[in-house]
Order: C-alpha cells, then sequence, then structure tokens
C-alpha cells in the first residue's frame, strides 16, 4: 500500500500489461524474425547477383567472311571467376573493373587460346579464337539478360 502511495505522489503509474502491451512484445520479435529472414534472402540474393547469366547473339568472322553467330549463352561468375560458353566452356577472368570484364583461356594441348572482352554497360562482347597463333575465328556479340517467360 505504501508502494502504491509514493507511486501517486510521484505521478508514477503502476506498471501493468495490458493485451496491446503483450500484442506489441509478439508483434516486435515477429518483425525481428522477419527482418533477419529478409536480411538472409538478401545476403543469398546478393551471392547470386555475381553469377550472371546472359544470352548473346552477333556475328563473327572467318577467314575474311562475315556471318551471323550462332545464339550462344554466356555465364560470367565473378566469386570463381570464371566466364563460361556454351560452345567453348570455361575460361577464367583475367581483368575485372567497373565497365568491363577480360578472360582468356587456353585448350589442354595449348594449340588454341580464346581471349574475349565484355562491356558491363552495353552488353557488348568481343571473343577471339586463335590456334597456333593465327586467328581463328572473331566473334562480336550483343548480350543481355534473358527475359523471364511469363
Amino acid at each position: 500500500m505504501l508502494n502504491s502511495i509514493r507511486s501517486l505522489i510521484s505521478g508514477d503509474r503502476p506498471r501493468t500489461v495490458d493485451r496491446f502491451q503483450a500484442r506489441g512484445a509478439i508483434l516486435s520479435k515477429t518483425g525481428l524474425l522477419g527482418l533477419t529472414t529478409v536480411l538472409t534472402l538478401l545476403t543469398g540474393l546478393g551471392y547470386a547477383a555475381d553469377k550472371i547469366a546472359l544470352t548473346c547473339s552477333g556475328t563473327m568472322v572467318s577467314a575474311g567472311v562475315k556471318k551471323p553467330a550462332p545464339n550462344q549463352s554466356l555465364v560470367v561468375d565473378l566469386d570463381r571467376g570464371i566466364v563460361t560458353i556454351e560452345s567453348i566452356g570455361e575460361l577464367s577472368i583475367v581483368t575485372r573493373t567497373e565497365s568491363s570484364v577480360s578472360f582468356k583461356g587456353r585448350s589442354e594441348d595449348g594449340q588454341t587460346a580464346w581471349q574475349g572482352d565484355i562491356d558491363r554497360f552495353s552488353g557488348v562482347a568481343v571473343v577471339s579464337v586463335w590456334r597456333n597463333n593465327e586467328m581463328l575465328l572473331h566473334y562480336q556479340l550483343s548480350c543481355r539478360r534473358p527475359e523471364p517467360l511469363f
């Protein structure tokens, strides 16, 4: 009773938990759990963003003859440091800047080499194929992210 009188004199209200305070505590815990889940998903999406799938089309030049190049899928995996081209395989990223990614690779026998660049803003990719130090093919491609089906 003495405590109740002191609280009345001091202007303090007795501490009671009403249903709104209890509901608020539950909602704040639910909100914290939701925020944690969203941050976890965003971290996962950040990882996925380092692997970029592209579809490319354009032209190729071989023996001085220019013709349409077959459509290519190209995947840039910044985490692993590789570019995968559907018709060639995995090539190593040698330089990465804000505006471009350069890559190259060599066949197991060492006679065929590939090198290329992708402009990160325009999507223009240039890939050259060399055999015995002679250029066999030169691709000039326009790459973009594939569009969703629906």
